[in-house]
């Protein structure tokens, strides 16, 4: 998968919107969603987990995404200890989540 494939597999997977997470009600996804991105994640090495720790860097920083769906990525990518995404994460750091591309900005 290319960085693109993966930023939306992301979105998709922590969202629900799986074709194996769309029968878990929402209420239930905190803890169905990062289960199966870890999956996905563990799944992937070399080039394949570079793209997808640069999606993860790209969902942080673009808040397309809803924020408590940024935190949990961020919390998983700390868990990872994923170095990579910091700079990313930095970013967000004194940064209001709602205006797209808010703290490129500054």
């Amino acid at each position: 998968m290319n960085v693109r494939s993966f930023h939306d597999a992301i979105i998709e997977t922590l969202q629900g919107q799986t074709e194996a997470l769309k029968a878990i009600p929402a209420g239930r996804l905190d803890w169905a969603g990062p289960g199966a991105f870890l999956e996905l994640y563990r799944k992937t090495n070399g080039n394949e987990r570079d793209s997808l720790i640069r999606a993860m860097g790209q969902v942080i920083c673009e808040h397309e995404a809803p924020p408590a769906l940024i935190a949990q990525l961020i919390q998983i990518a700390s868990g990872l200890d994923i170095s990579q995404v910091e700079p990313q994460v930095r970013k967000l750091q004194g940064c209001r989540l709602a205006p797209k591309n808010h703290c490129a900005m500054r």
